[in-house]
């Protein structure tokens, strides 16, 4: 019995046990379904959400849309309203400029019309006066004629004896001079050791020391001089006279001729050839010796196929009654390179000179850089391949001044188109000018900032040390100096700068001496415009103060610097230049990946002002590559480069040639 009723518990305990099981199942899924309610609730609520919220966000998106479009109708109207203003003053300014030409051709006409019948007065009175002198001089030159035929016998006589006198005197005075200049340039020498050892200590008595003995130098070359001048100008106005044809005849005997391959290189050994002072002439022999020194210009004149374009040039062919200089600077030419003397006399080039130009007449003292800047536009000129083309300049109407390739564009074929020659291939670089409006550039515009655009050729550079003096100490080089590791490198054995592999030397400690780059950087300072130089902005509406920044668009491949010293000032502030300069920081286009340029002639002066003292120059050979001074007459060879002419302190203007 005890057996059946176990049995049956555990069967009631098994019952038991399966109906707490399906209450549980019952229960987790009546659990389960109210869950998925909840979720589908959940679920419910959210997409109701986000369809608010895209609602609200497709209502903002309209309301902006129409807010752009109002701010774009009224930003077009404004557009509008200033092009019809521009168009107006245009057109204003267009009318007046017409109004302007009618009155100025009329006045023009009326001019003319007045010089011819002047002329005409004058033409006939002078056919009646030359028929009067014809008349007289007839009578006279028979009488003449007898007594000439005389004086010539005598003069002949005399002349011959004076010849063999003057040769023996300046064979005598030439040695003498080269011993002086010798002892000079030792004395010199000496004293350079001195200054560079006493700077700091003695800089005012070394100056004076150094006027002194200058003026004491100046003084006897100036005796010399006189003497030597005064000697010469008697030979030759009795010689021109007599032998000019002779003189000719003998200079052109003398000339080798001209083969059309041949080069400055490929005459050597070189002539060294000096040019004679025929009074008061140093400024100009020196600034030719530095011309003819300058391989593109005179391969060029060497060229025998240029010959003809030379004498044959188009301001010839225009008007042949006009003085040109090509044909006798080829001359020059000539005989400095093709001929076998020691050195040339340039009397025929200095009377073209004079002829041409009266700021250099005979027995004037004058300066090289008006010289230099003569000679610059006169070869232009007339060596120029488009002096009859006529091209419009800045006439269209679309023209933009604030786009920069626009204006570049309009600028290269407004002058290019025009100048064509052998110097404004080589000579001539580009310089752009930025000018920026200060009012616009408070208002924080960004990129948008207007920026109007202009450019300018250049055919040398002037570089005032004075201001640049006074502008590298007002800047704190230390913080301005950011410079670049792979760029700059010191040396520590002398703080010198090392650029590009070429050497510079440290100058920040010397007040009183200028860096050739610190004149570049100041030539590319900003400049400011106010006052009665302010701008016109379209933006800002009126008269604006701007900045303006000048730097060089495009460099030549002669590049010639003008030192710039003034007067009173010419030794206080010493430049440090340099045989090589890399101008990479300096230019904007560059057609090499490195801007190197080498010097390769120097005019040095010596004395106050331009217009006074002495010049010389220094001029590297194209052949051997070695340096010569040219003292007038006087070559001589120079030895050290370096202390001799670059760290002399007395450089006036420097050649420099692209590598």
């Amino acid at each position: 019995m005890s057996e059946i009723a176990e049995e049956e518990n555990i069967e009631e305990d098994k019952e038991q046990n399966e109906f707490i099981k399906k209450k549980e199942e019952e229960e987790e899924l009546i659990k389960k379904k109210e869950e998925e309610e909840l979720i589908k609730k959940r679920e419910e609520e959210l997409r109701k959400k986000r369809e608010e919220e895209l609602r609200k966000k497709r209502e903002d998106e309209l309301l902006k849309k129409k807010e752009e479009e109002e701010k774009e109708k009224i930003r077009l109207e404004q557009e509008k309203k200033i092009k019809l203003e521009k168009e107006m003053l245009e057109k204003k300014k267009q009318e007046e400029e017409e109004i302007k030409k009618r009155e100025e051709k009329k006045r023009q006409e009326e001019i003319k019309e007045q010089i011819e019948k002047e002329k005409e007065m004058e033409r006939i009175k002078k056919l009646k006066e030359e028929e009067k002198l014809k008349q007289e001089e007839i009578r006279k030159q028979k009488e003449k004629e007898e007594k000439i035929k005389q004086e010539q016998i005598k003069k002949m006589k005399e002349l011959e004896e004076k010849k063999k006198n003057q040769k023996e005197k300046e064979q005598k005075e030439l040695e003498e001079k080269i011993k002086k200049q010798k002892e000079l340039e030792e004395q010199q020498k000496k004293k350079q050791k001195e200054l560079e050892e006493l700077q700091k200590k003695k800089q005012k008595e070394l100056k004076e020391q150094q006027k002194k003995k200058q003026k004491e130098f100046e003084e006897q070359q100036k005796k010399k001089q006189k003497e030597l001048e005064q000697l010469k100008l008697k030979q030759k106005a009795e010689e021109e006279l007599l032998k000019q044809q002779k003189q000719n005849q003998d200079q052109n005997q003398q000339i080798i001729p001209p083969k059309q391959s041949i080069t400055c290189k490929s005459i050597n050994p070189p002539p060294l050839i000096g040019l004679q002072n025929i009074g008061s002439t140093c400024y100009m022999n020196a600034t030719l010796q530095c011309f003819s020194h300058t391989e593109v210009l005179t391969d060029y004149f060497l060229n025998e196929n240029n010959h003809t374009k030379i004498i044959n040039n188009n301001i010839s062919k225009k008007n042949p009654n006009l003085l040109q200089l090509s044909p006798s600077y080829l001359n020059l030419i000539k005989n400095l390179w093709l001929s076998h003397q020691k050195y040339f006399s340039p009397y025929a080039f200095r009377k073209n000179l004079a002829e041409m130009n009266p700021l250099f007449k005979e027995l004037s003292a004058n300066d090289a850089k008006d010289l230099l800047n003569y000679l610059l536009t006169q070869l232009h000129e007339e060596l120029n391949l488009y002096v009859e083309k006529n091209i419009d300049e800045e006439n269209d109407l679309n023209f933009n001044p604030y786009n920069e390739q626009m204006v570049l564009q309009n600028f290269v074929q407004s002058f290019f188109g025009k100048n064509k020659s052998v110097l404004s291939d080589h000579f001539f670089g580009i310089q752009e000018s930025k000018f920026l409006c200060m009012g616009c550039e408070k208002k924080n515009l960004g990129n948008n900032l207007p920026i109007k655009f202009s450019f300018q050729t250049f055919n040398f550079l002037f570089l005032p040390l004075e201001e640049v003096r006074k502008y590298k100490n007002q800047k704190n080089m230390m913080n301005n100096m950011n410079m670049n590791n792979n760029m700059f490198q010191f040396n520590n054995g002398n703080n010198n700068i090392i650029i590009n592999n070429i050497i510079i030397q440290n100058n920040m400690n010397n007040p009183n001496s200028v860096n050739i780059y610190d004149c570049f950087e100041y030539l590319q300072k900003d400049e400011i415009f106010s006052g009665d130089n302010a701008m016109w902005c379209n933006i800002c509406n009126g008269l604006i103060p701007c900045k303006n920044k000048t730097v060089i668009y495009t460099g030549p491949n002669i590049l010639i610097l003008i030192l710039n010293r003034g007067s009173g000032i010419q030794y206080k502030v010493k430049l440090d230049f340099y045989e090589k300069i890399n101008l990479d920081n300096f230019i904007i286009k560059k057609d090499k990946p490195n801007m190197i340029y080498e010097l390769y002639g120097v005019v040095t002066h010596l004395g106050e002002s331009g217009e006074s003292g002495h010049f010389v120059a220094a001029c590297k050979i194209p052949c051997n590559n070695k340096w010569y001074r040219f003292n007038d007459a006087i070559v001589t060879p120079i030895n050290d480069i370096q202390s001799e002419i670059i760290n002399f302190g007395m450089s006036y203007i420097l050649f420099y040639k692209k590598c």
